[in-house]
């Protein structure tokens, strides 16, 4: 009976505007010819970090372990020695291109060209931060309700059995107002995440929410993620440079230019200088741009999306099953 061989996967797909995983690109690690069907299977010292880089980087930097990956983009193979070609440049000529190109969408806040780990912990995926847990300030619906309790307690005093309201002193208030708060207020903390060299910037930041405990009196609610952040990136794309592809970019490229000479009379101020900062990011990305044994490859503005917020309700399980 045929084995399969084993896959590794990257995060690579084409069609999609969102960072999703149903559709990856393959590498896939070939047999060597006239070999015995019981050893199809990797040994023990071909391990995924010998096929993929210890950085998460690729193609692998061994030659004669290279020429056994076999790539493949929605199906369709890729020459393995067409990809050493076709890396994104990472020199500081070019990193200054990929800066003008993103322009005002670089967040430092939220993303970085260097790692922002430690040496010792670069090759992770994703780790903590070092930053303490984010507790925000609590929303004006949480203190206009915690202002609106009445604190007044009632309790038998005597022994005649009757009830009277006894009230808390100021700062018995002011602890329990702020028990309350902090009990319903969700904390967040943050994690850099590696996402590879097909992307730029390599590292972004997004946020987790903390559930060390209920965040709801009696206990029974969670904090999960109630807010997203866009953040605009760059992903390294290639697609495959037939001669039909090749023409209709050059085709497209001289619609647009010829358009734009058309409407500049008619274009305000503000759409003239957009349309030159759109030509010049184009102008960049073709500058950046690869084309070899078939391929062509650029950078395409991408749109991920980042939880940067949490608030305490119920539970995903209890939604469902009422």
């Amino acid at each position: 009976m045929n084995e399969k061989p084993e896959s590794h996967s990257m995060e690579t797909n084409t069609n999609s505007n969102h960072f999703t995983t149903n559709q990856r690109a393959q590498i896939i690690v070939k047999p060597s010819e006239n070999i015995d069907k019981n050893s199809l299977l990797l040994s023990s010292k071909i391990s995924q970090h010998s096929i993929v880089n210890e950085d998460r980087s690729w193609p692998p930097e061994h030659s004669h372990e290279f020429e056994r990956v076999d790539v493949r983009v929605l199906g369709e193979r890729i020459d393995s020695k067409a990809l050493l070609q076709l890396r994104p440049s990472s020199t500081i000529d070019s990193i200054r291109k990929l800066r003008r190109i993103l322009g005002s969408d670089l967040q430092n806040d939220w993303m970085s060209i260097e790692s922002p780990l430690n040496s010792q912990s670069s090759s992770i995926k994703s780790t903590r931060s070092t930053l303490s847990p984010n507790i925000p300030k609590p929303d004006n619906y949480l203190l206009n309700i915690v202002d609106e309790l009445n604190f007044t307690v009632f309790r038998p005093v005597n022994n005649d059995g009757l009830i009277y309201p006894i009230k808390m002193t100021i700062d018995q208030v002011n602890i329990m107002k702020t028990w309350l708060l902090q009990r319903a207020t969700c904390a967040m903390e943050y994690i850099w995440e590696d996402l590879g060299p097909l992307f730029w910037p390599r590292w972004i930041k997004r946020g987790v929410c903390v559930n060390t405990h209920s965040c709801s009196w009696p206990p029974g609610m969670r904090c999960r993620s109630s807010g997203s952040r866009s953040l605009k990136l760059l992903r390294w794309v290639c697609k495959n440079d037939s001669g039909k592809e090749a023409s209709n970019r050059r085709r497209r490229e001289f619609q647009t230019n010829y358009l734009g000479r058309l409407n500049r009379d008619t274009n305000s101020h503000q759409t003239y200088v957009e349309e030159r900062r759109t030509k010049r990011v184009r102008r960049l990305i073709r500058k950046l741009s690869l084309t070899a044994n078939g391929y062509h490859c650029e950078w395409n503005r991408y749109e991920y999306m980042v939880s940067d917020h949490c608030t305490c309700g119920c539970e995903q399980s209890s939604i469902n099953s009422n």
